[in-house]
């Protein structure tokens, strides 16, 4: 009975399915299994080692690597698999062209998606260290694009079709679309001329010959500014890239200087006693940097003061706040000590004769 058993076993295991027998197929099952057990148990407990390893540095990449590594485990295996089948398993070669081509398009695939990954990465940690996340999204769209066409290329070309010609016609287009985007494109260049160079950010006043606003977006074609009256001025990058650019917002502290006149009439020690006056409302008024107080001119119909100070910040609201309570302070001083501001007069002289 046994005799008949093994017989049976014998006969089975060596019954072709597809060119191969059924003891190849056990074989192959129990490879699998095996690289399986093996391979799940190493990579999980690389990738813990890995994660403690990550754990103790400050960057992040690495913590988006290891992520990566797990969710790509089993592509792994399956790629193990592949390469170990012909080996395995014949088929008059056409089971190792397959595993060939299978394993082309997993790898061009997941390289894809590791570039994306890492992509994404790229994008998130630029728009976090500046505020131009307008325009770096779709530039990173545009990336990933990107990237899947020449996977797509990689993968005809090794699964034997000739892609020069698709090369070429891609080539050709690209050259054809710059022509017919030629300005489009210039604007882009010039809002990636803005993210390096950094002339200005989003929340920053700026003028540019005769238009100022407050930066709203920097986007890939066009920046876009409020207005103090309130309208949206849209202007294309490639202009503000070649115009000369005033960044009010770069001011750490604005120099303001301005003139007082008072009446001719006024004696010598009330002049003094003016350029006092002005030099204590100046260096108590709340950020404001005093910088110089001279009687200067003996203009045609009044004294004038020539006054210079700081405003320790950039902000034009700021410097109208400081300026106005230190005028209404030192008109306060000034009629205290009675001391007058000048005003336009003539004197008539009649000569009799």
């Amino acid at each position: 009975m046994s005799w008949i058993t093994n017989i049976d076993i014998d006969r089975v295991a060596n019954i072709e399915v597809l060119g191969n027998t059924v003891q190849n197929y056990l074989v192959m099952t129990c490879v699998v299994i095996g690289t399986y057990l093996i391979f799940s148990i190493g990579i999980t407990f690389a990738i813990k080692k890995l994660e403690k390893l990550a754990a103790k540095t400050e960057t992040d990449l690495d913590d988006i690597l290891i992520e990566t590594l797990g969710k790509l485990k089993w592509t792994i295996f399956l790629i193990i698999i592949l390469i170990a089948a012909p080996t395995l398993l014949e088929a008059g070669g056409k089971i190792a062209t397959f595993s060939r081509y299978a394993i082309i398009i997993i790898l061009t695939y997941q390289g894809v998606r590791i570039a994306g990954i890492l992509i994404d990465y790229a994008t998130t940690k630029a728009t976090e260290k500046a505020d131009h996340s307008s325009f770096i999204k779709p530039f990173s769209t545009v990336a990933k694009v990107a990237a899947w066409i020449v996977g797509g290329v990689l993968i005809l070309s090794n699964l034997g079709y000739d892609v020069t010609s698709l090369v070429a016609g891609l080539g050709i287009g690209g050259i054809a679309i710059a022509l017919a985007l030629q300005n489009v494109l210039s604007d882009i260049f010039s809002s990636l001329s803005i993210y390096f160079d950094k002339p200005f950010k989003p929340g920053d006043y700026i003028r540019i010959d005769d238009q100022e606003g407050t930066v709203q977006s920097i986007g890939i074609k066009t920046t876009r500014l409020t207005s103090v009256q309130g309208e949206e001025l849209v202007i294309p990058n490639n202009t503000l890239v070649s115009s000369n650019i005033q960044n009010f917002g770069k001011v750490k502290k604005r120099r303001i200087q301005f003139t007082v006149g008072i009446c001719y009439e006024t004696p010598v020690e009330k002049i003094k006693e003016a350029k006092e006056i002005i030099t204590k409302v100046i260096k108590k008024t709340n950020d404001a940097e005093f910088d110089r107080v001279f009687f200067k001119t003996m203009a045609e119909s009044n004294l004038k003061f020539d006054i210079v100070y700081f405003v320790q910040s950039g902000n034009y609201k700021d410097y109208l706040t400081v300026q106005e309570n230190m005028n209404l302070e030192i008109m306060k001083q000034f009629e205290k000590a009675g001391i007058h501001f000048a005003y336009p007069t003539q004197t008539l002289h009649i000569k009799k004769s």
